[in-house]
Protein backbone atom coordinates (compact mmCIF):
# COMPACT_ATOMS: atom_id res chain seq x y z
CA UNK A 1 0.00 0.00 0.00
CA UNK A 2 2.72 2.47 0.90
CA UNK A 3 4.28 1.63 -2.47
CA UNK A 4 0.96 2.68 -4.47
CA UNK A 5 0.64 5.96 -2.11
CA UNK A 6 4.08 7.24 -2.42
CA UNK A 7 4.14 6.91 -6.23
CA UNK A 8 1.49 9.57 -7.14
CA UNK A 9 2.81 12.28 -3.80
CA UNK A 10 4.84 13.89 -6.81
CA UNK A 11 2.02 15.23 -8.33
CA UNK A 12 0.35 17.40 -5.56
CA UNK A 13 0.56 20.99 -4.10
CA UNK A 14 1.14 20.24 -0.88
CA UNK A 15 1.60 16.90 1.49
CA UNK A 16 1.09 16.52 5.20
CA UNK A 17 1.26 13.29 7.08
CA UNK A 18 1.37 12.30 10.60
CA UNK A 19 2.51 9.68 11.66
CA UNK A 20 4.18 7.11 14.96
CA UNK A 21 7.93 6.63 15.22
CA UNK A 22 7.02 2.88 15.04
CA UNK A 23 4.34 1.00 14.20
CA UNK A 24 3.61 -2.88 13.30
CA UNK A 25 7.74 -3.16 13.17
CA UNK A 26 8.05 -0.94 11.18
CA UNK A 27 10.32 2.57 11.74
CA UNK A 28 8.09 4.96 10.12
CA UNK A 29 11.06 7.34 10.87
CA UNK A 30 13.38 5.64 8.36
CA UNK A 31 10.75 5.74 5.89
CA UNK A 32 9.09 9.02 5.68
CA UNK A 33 12.84 10.42 5.61
CA UNK A 34 13.43 8.44 2.90
CA UNK A 35 10.30 9.60 0.76
CA UNK A 36 11.33 13.33 2.03
CA UNK A 37 14.83 12.32 -0.05
CA UNK A 38 12.79 10.74 -2.67
CA UNK A 39 10.82 13.99 -3.76
CA UNK A 40 13.33 16.11 -4.25
CA UNK A 41 11.06 19.11 -5.46
CA UNK A 42 9.20 19.50 -2.02
CA UNK A 43 10.12 21.72 0.34
CA UNK A 44 9.51 20.00 3.72
CA UNK A 45 8.96 20.62 7.49
CA UNK A 46 9.78 17.76 9.30
CA UNK A 47 9.07 18.02 13.20
CA UNK A 48 7.83 16.06 16.34
CA UNK A 49 4.56 16.60 17.74
CA UNK A 50 3.74 18.67 20.37
CA UNK A 51 1.17 17.23 22.24
CA UNK A 52 1.79 13.50 21.39
CA UNK A 53 5.33 12.08 21.68
CA UNK A 54 6.66 10.17 19.47
CA UNK A 55 4.48 11.23 17.24
CA UNK A 56 5.68 13.47 13.94
CA UNK A 57 4.86 15.94 10.86
CA UNK A 58 5.68 15.83 7.46
CA UNK A 59 4.61 18.41 5.44
CA UNK A 60 6.02 19.16 2.51
CA UNK A 61 4.91 22.27 -0.39
CA UNK A 62 5.79 21.29 -4.19
CA UNK A 63 7.53 23.90 -5.53
CA UNK A 64 6.99 22.78 -9.17
CA UNK A 65 3.47 24.51 -8.31
CA UNK A 66 1.15 22.81 -10.74
CA UNK A 67 -0.21 19.93 -8.33
CA UNK A 68 -3.27 19.30 -7.26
Amino acid sequence: MRSGIAAVLGVFSYILCAYQRTFGGYDNVQYFTSLQQSLPHFNWHHAECPVYKNNFYLIGQNTRAQGM
